[in-house]
């Protein structure tokens, strides 16, 4: 057996084959997932008692490739190993897709693209935070206290948990069959709480990268500024939103003054590659733009703040900086 195998292959197959029953074992059980619907027809779904799984799957797959003499990388790769399963599904799935039926006019483009994008978030990109979190079993106390996949963790699902279920009082709480509207709603704004207290973590912590990942979720979620079926107050709703989108900018700005000068090159530089791909994506829409719906700016937004964080990653491995 090759090393490879004993520190990767065994522990990443053990996570995936895990983490894939458990889940399987939870749908027949009848579990019913926290549903999110978006503009699209496609929602998220999460199944919260799997997502709770996912550490302890995680810390005991790191841990048996540590056992093996697994490096920190081998360790990660193993831990993530469930998500990065998802990811290759979704891929093969989106291409088999855009052969088989949008090739055949069965559905749209951009119904194979929605699809997509909403299991990517549901199977890929948050279980890969839940399983982030269980390589903090890893590290010292003190870096536990400061990982900034630790905060961004318990921000993401405080503000998934709290928006859904703030939600869901403003929509059903005349309808008669609600009950327990009013702890929903302290509960909703509980988790709320405790994740911009999590995002004070990270900027108190001069984790600044993470909070471009997390303006990007938030704008996903919390939609700042649309007022949805309201028939008045559009321009309040408008102008609050607008507030807080400047009054983060702002705040952001402030703390970047206050990182060291490699750490603002490396976001000058993230920036730039950010507005780049930014450029390309606006060119290859402009192509299908007959075929595809209108682009709204939240998602451009989104879109280049991800764009920003992937380039401030490959900046940051470039030049070997760590926080």
């Amino acid at each position: 057996m090759t090393r490879r195998v004993r520190v990767m292959g065994l522990p990443a197959l053990a996570a995936v084959l895990v983490a894939e029953l458990s889940l399987d074992l939870m749908m027949r059980a009848g579990v019913e997932p926290l549903t999110m619907k978006l503009d699209w027809h496609h929602p998220l779904q999460f199944y919260i008692p799997w997502l709770a799984c996912l550490p302890v799957i995680a810390a005991a797959a790191a841990y048996w490739s540590s056992r093996q003499g697994g490096t920190p990388g081998e360790m990660a790769l193993a831990a993530l190993s469930p998500a990065i399963a998802e990811l290759g599904l979704v891929v093969f799935g989106t291409i088999l897709d855009l052969i088989v039926d949008v090739g055949s006019g069965h559905h749209t483009l951009w119904g194979t693209l929605s699809g997509t994008g909403s299991f990517s978030i549901s199977r890929v990109l948050v279980p890969g935070v839940a399983l982030s979190v269980g390589l903090l079993a890893f590290p010292s106390r003190r870096d536990r206290a400061d990982s900034g996949a630790l905060w961004f963790a318990v921000s993401a699902l405080g503000s998934v948990g709290g928006g859904w279920l703030t939600e869901r009082v403003g929509r059903f709480y005349t309808s008669p069959t609600f009950g327990g509207g009013f702890t929903v709603l302290l509960v909703g704004l509980a988790l709320i709480f405790l994740a911009g207290f999590a995002a004070w973590k990270l900027a108190r912590a001069g984790l600044y990268s993470w909070l471009l990942p997390l303006a990007a979720l938030n704008l996903v979620l919390l939609r700042p500024g649309r007022a949805g079926d309201i028939a008045t107050w559009r321009l309040e709703w408008g102008v609050m939103g607008l507030a807080w989108t400047l009054a983060a900018v702002l705040v952001f700005a402030r703390l970047l003054r206050r990182s060291d000068e490699l750490e603002r090159r490396l976001h000058l530089e993230g920036a730039f590659y950010g507005l780049a791909t930014g450029l390309v994506a606006a060119l290859v829409y402009a192509l299908f733009e007959t075929r595809l719906p209108p682009l709204r700016a939240q998602w451009v937004a989104v879109a280049l703040l991800l764009s920003w964080w992937g380039g401030f990653l490959e900046c940051a491995r470039r030049y070997r900086w760590r926080a």
